[in-house]
């Protein structure tokens, strides 16, 4: 190994075991003070500058930064310490502190404790519940887009990317109808048909749909946004009938004699009670009562 990158490895290796010196004694001094019940284990990473991390088996976790090397004197013996949280939360978060690298290890363990600890305990617990609910959203999209993926074959993510390398993607996209693009499909060697390749190494093609197009899910895939291009007219007309809330009536017209018209009713005679005057027998008129 040339003598330069000897002196590299040594200089990377002295920070990490600086690093690894001091996240020991700071996790001691945790446990030791039960702080959230102990349990603190502690990671150096291997970098130019000193990186710790402290973790603990709930998710919490606080890291120390040497980000200010370049400064003169005491400033650039600073650490700066901040807490974890979440990957995607985006609501408050505890203030970072900065705490003097060649500090005694158990005062600098207190004093994070008392200066980062409640607030940061203050803002963890709304950053993992909404953790929690971003995860439950998640896994309904990649089931969503597994179901997606079995309805139409075929679809991909943003840029081409495949479908099983973004499972939680909330956009799909295909290509059908004038977009589709017939593509000879490569062999296992690399080569095409027309290159003396043999046929029975090519992957089968995916029938083309018949409109392009993509889709849009929702955070949580309880909706999705459908935009379909050149779609056939008849096509079109079947997609709407599908989504009209009052659709036609729809059967089959048999023919059928017409029954022949009722008459109609002759009327009732009307009989009224009462008395009852007879014709005339007699040319004299006389009446009968």
């Amino acid at each position: 190994m040339p003598l330069e990158l000897e002196k590299i490895s040594a200089e990377l290796q002295k920070v990490h075991d600086f690093g690894d010196e001091l996240g020991a004694a700071l996790a001691k001094t945790f446990n030791g003070d039960g702080v959230v019940g102990g349990g603190w284990t502690h990671r150096s990473g291997h970098a130019h500058y000193v990186t710790v991390d402290l973790v603990h088996p709930s998710g919490l976790g606080v890291w120390l930064r040497h980000q200010g090397g370049y400064r003169k004197g005491r400033n650039g013996r600073m650490l700066t310490v901040g807490a974890t949280y979440p990957r995607g939360y985006s609501g408050r978060r505890a203030e970072e502190i900065r705490v003097w690298m060649d500090r005694d290890r158990t005062d600098m363990a207190r004093d994070i404790i008392r200066r980062l600890l409640p607030d940061y305990l203050a803002t963890i617990d709304r950053a993992l519940k909404e953790a929690r609910k971003a995860d439950l959203k998640r896994r309904a999209r990649i089931l969503m887009n597994g179901l997606l993926e079995k309805t139409l074959p075929g679809v991909t993510g943003t840029g081409g990317t495949p479908a099983c390398e973004s499972r939680d993607r909330r956009r799909s996209y295909w290509s059908g109808g004038r977009f589709s693009r017939t593509r000879r499909p490569a062999l296992a060697s690399g080569r095409s048909p027309r290159d003396g390749g043999h046929h029975q190494d090519q992957e089968p093609k995916v029938k083309p749909a018949l409109v392009s197009g993509h889709a849009t899910l929702s955070d949580d895939a309880t909706t999705m946004d459908l935009e379909l291009k050149e779609v056939p007219a008849e096509l079109a007309l079947k997609i709407l009938a599908m989504v009209n809330p009052a659709p036609a009536l729809e059967g089959t017209i048999v023919p059928r004699e017409v029954a022949p018209a009722v008459p109609a009713l002759l009327a009732a005679q009307r009989v009224v009670q009462g008395q009852v005057v007879s014709e005339a027998a007699e040319v004299t008129g006389s009446t009968a009562t």
